[in-house]
């Protein structure tokens, strides 16, 4: 495979929430692939107030470049990607599960076309996750594209790279869950150039999903108040 080109600097934020079975390999796997992606780069590591040991497992890390935001109590998986930016100091910011679904090497994909648009969004490509799970994402996909005209494929990928003009420019605060949908509907409803790029997904071998069918429902009404404000916004 032929080498990628760097970017100059790169922030990248990865939520966990009781990953006491993989955060330290997502981690090691971030910390590796990093300097391969970015002459300048930081891990923003933010534990969304874990019960388990994922707390005492990152506060043993010592990394000059790896930073650990460890929140007290639990806010939910788009604020805590919210802290992470707000906190990033370089001008290209990503992020990514902490899940080991991914591998960051991937990311050099998005990071090749970032020149090219505002937001460079992952979709999986194959999604290794089980039938249930694949079901209730084609559903929230399909909703979001008939219902938000929403012209991307896999909004909840998570694998996203952006300028942090953008983010500074949409201030986009979202909900628990539907955070991430708000935000690309602020972009592409404000004319932002969003691209998309195939990553690889793999299955998940430890742990287990955060996401349940009633976060998704409640999700739904929360995207409800953004869709309310742009057609308003649309009209006047």
């Amino acid at each position: 495979m032929a080498a990628l080109a760097k970017v100059r600097e790169l922030s990248v934020v990865m939520p966990v929430w009781n990953e006491e079975a993989v955060v330290l390999h997502s981690v090691t796997n971030a910390v590796e692939s990093l300097p391969q992606l970015s002459d300048s780069w930081e891990l923003i590591v933010v534990d969304d107030g874990s019960l388990d040991s994922t707390g005492k497992l990152l506060a043993a890390l010592v990394h000059p470049n790896v930073k650990i935001l460890t929140l007290e109590r639990h806010v939910g998986y788009w604020p805590a990607i919210r802290r992470g930016i707000d906190s990033a100091r370089y001008s290209i910011v990503g992020y990514v599960d902490g899940d080991s679904q991914f591998d960051l090497m991937d990311m050099g994909g998005l990071l090749e076309q970032i020149g090219n648009f505002d937001i460079v969004s992952g979709y999986r490509n194959p999604r290794k996750d089980d039938p249930h799970r694949l079901a209730l994402s084609f559903l929230y996909n399909q909703s979001l594209k008939v219902g938000a005209a929403l012209g991307v494929r896999d909004v909840n990928c998570a694998m996203k790279v952006f300028h942090r003009g953008v983010w500074d420019a949409l201030k986009v605060e979202g909900a628990y869950f539907t955070g991430v949908a708000e935000f690309m509907l602020v972009a592409q409803h404000a004319g932002m150039r969003i691209g998309e790029v195939g990553v690889r997904h793999y299955p998940r071998e430890n742990g287990k999903s955060k996401v349940r069918p009633v976060d998704l429902a409640f999700g739904a009404w929360d995207l409800l108040r953004p869709l309310i404000k742009l057609r308003l916004k649309d009209r006047l």
